[in-house]
């Protein structure tokens, strides 16, 4: 489980799956201060169904959210034969400006 509180970095696309499920992927951007400066992270989210629809419809740059889900961890080799990884978070829940999404 995964709950990150930060910065919509990327503005949210959607799109439809193969089995026509909407998807929306956006990057979120979290900070913590270690001693005397900040150290940021960047956090890659997917949303589907309703909540992929109101994140595309709500979410901006810059907005302030908090994210809720489940953490993927996706392997697969790219058309010229190299490893690929990528970790996500799969947004179950999604709170800004104080209402919930």
């Amino acid at each position: 489980m995964a709950m990150l509180f930060g910065r919509v970095w990327s503005d949210p696309t959607i799109r439809k799956t193969a089995f026509n499920a909407t998807v929306c992927n956006f990057e979120l951007v979290t900070s913590v201060l270690q001693r005397d400066r900040y150290e940021v992270s960047y956090h890659s989210i997917a949303a589907f169904g309703n909540l992929a629809e109101i994140l595309k419809a709500k979410a901006r740059l810059g907005d302030q959210i908090y994210v809720s889900g489940r953490i993927v961890y996706r392997k697969w080799t790219d058309q010229k034969g190299n490893p690929q990884t990528k970790v996500e978070v799969i947004a179950d829940l999604v709170k800004f400006d104080g209402g919930v999404g």
